[in-house]
């Protein structure tokens, strides 16, 4: 019986999870990898070194807040203002000039990993594209 009550536990976690767990395309991520499904959004906590900054939640390669730390070019940084890898991000402009057919979607310049113009809409990482 309490082998049944561990496994009945398990599928309620796992499908809460997946319910709860905000949505991306698949394929969507640099290189046409899925996003993960993290259990808490990254944007949950808040950064000491953005406080006030708008977040996006970035499930590419991990659970990541990304902070919007410019609004004339759209930058986008991890808290700590390096790279998951430990590196610091490049400096790119990969939204210039470039046009989506996602109509409500927003173009942030991403440098970690490459030059990435992210298409956020409403929250959602919907398209990436990479220079």
């Amino acid at each position: 019986m309490a082998g049944l009550k561990i496994v009945t536990l398990l599928i309620l976690l796992a499908v809460v999870a997946n319910e709860c767990a905000p949505w991306a395309p698949s394929g969507v991520c640099p290189g046409g990898s899925n996003p993960i499904n993290c259990f808490v959004q990254p944007c949950y906590n808040t950064c000491p070194n953005y406080p006030t900054q708008p977040c996006l939640d970035y499930y590419c390669g991990g659970c990541h807040a990304l902070y919007v730390i410019s609004f004339t070019d759209d930058v986008l940084v991890h808290c700590d203002g390096s790279c998951p890898d430990g590196s610091l991000p490049q400096i790119c402009n990969a939204c210039a000039g470039v046009i989506t057919k996602i109509s409500e979607a927003t173009c942030h310049n991403y440098g970690c990993g490459g030059c990435h113009a992210l298409w956020y809409e409403g929250g959602n990482l919907v398209g990436v594209q990479s220079g």
